[in-house]
Order: structure tokens, then C-alpha cells, then sequence
């Protein structure tokens, strides 16, 4: 199923500055990437998350003391913009997550 994006770039499909461009679902789900990282300063490892293609995190999704999802945003000298469908696989994957990270404390 191919999603509506809409942007401001130049094109006249919507008026002037407005463009529509055709996305699938799977292709806006990948433009982020996760690497899980063990760190003894913390209760629960943690995921950070770049975008595709980055070598720096634009932030980090961690799981607090008391099993609560907790999103840290790095600060950058760029803004960080994210979509619904980023949004939404930053909370998909913070659920699953945290979802396996309780069962893995649970059998420590």
C-alpha cells in the first residue's frame, strides 16, 4: 500500500511549492536505524537511533529504573525532523523493546 507524502518543493501538482511524492510504507520504516547498547552505568541497555546512512545517534531510547520508556534527543547543531511513520517506528520498536528487556530481567 503506497502512502501520500507531501512536501514544500518545487512543483505545481498542489500549487505553487507543493508536490506530491509516492512512498511505500516499507520505505519510509527504513530510513532508521537501532544498535542496542550494554552499558554498566544503566539499569537496562539501551537502543540508539540514527538515520539511515548517519554515523551519529540523533538520540537514544532507554528504559528508566521503574520499567518506563524514556526518549533522549542529543542536542546537534542540525534539527532533527521526524515524520508520523518515523514517529511511529520509534515507539513500535520502543514497546518491543522494552517488552523484551523486562522478560530478560525477569530471568536474571
Amino acid at each position: 500500500m503506497d502512502d501520500l507524502y507531501i512536501t514544500g518543493r518545487k512543483g505545481s501538482e498542489l500549487g505553487a511549492g507543493w508536490k506530491i511524492y509516492r512512498l511505500s510504507w516499507s520505505a519510509m520504516m527504513k530510513q532508521l536505524e537501532f544498535e542496542k547498547v550494554g552499558d554498566i552505568n544503566s539499569f537496562f541497555p539501551y537502543l540508539c537511533v540514527y538515520f539511515k546512512g548517519e554515523s551519529e545517534p540523533f538520540m537514544d531510547i532507554g528504559i528508566s529504573e521503574k520499567g518506563v520508556i524514556e526518549f533522549n534527543f542529543y542536542s546537534s547543531k542540525k534539527d532533527v525532523v521526524l515524520n508520523m511513520y518515523q514517529w511511529s517506528e520509534l515507539s513500535e520498536r520502543a514497546q518491543i523493546f522494552l517488552k523484551a528487556e523486562l522478560q530478560n530481567k525477569e530471568l536474571e
